[in-house]
Formats: structure tokens, sequence, C-alpha cells
């Protein structure tokens, strides 16, 4: 999940959310080499301004396509 590579390595999530993952070839990230299943990851942010308000950050606020869908 590339949400949780960059932003879970600068800030930490809060919570862990579930969605689908595909395994991918190595060497080709363009290429899946299994089925979609569910997974659990650090993707849920709460995050506060300085006048306390706070936005939270979770996987249905963003848009993922599987490679050859449209979105």
């Amino acid at each position: 999940v590339y949400l949780d590579a960059v932003l879970n390595h600068k800030i930490g999530a809060d919570r862990r959310e579930k969605f689908e993952a595909v395994e991918v070839n190595p060497d080709n990230r363009n290429e899946e080499i299994s089925t979609p299943y569910e997974i659990e990851g650090w993707t849920d942010f709460e995050i506060r301004s300085k006048k306390q308000s706070i936005f939270i950050f979770q996987m249905a606020l963003f848009s993922f396509h599987r490679s050859g869908e449209r979105r």
C-alpha cells in the first residue's frame, strides 16, 4: 500500500483498516501474481491542525484501481 509506505513512516497511523490487496511480481510491479485478498494495514490517520480541528484520512477517501481497469 503506497499510502501506508509514505504517510506511516512520516507521522504514524492511528488505526488499522481492512482493504483488498494483490501480490505483484517483484521484477514487474504491473504484473499481479495473486487474486485479491483482504489485508489489514495502518492507513487511518487523524491530522490535527493548530486550531485543534481534526481531519481523518481513511482508505475510502482515496481511489485506487487495478492495472488494466478504467477509473
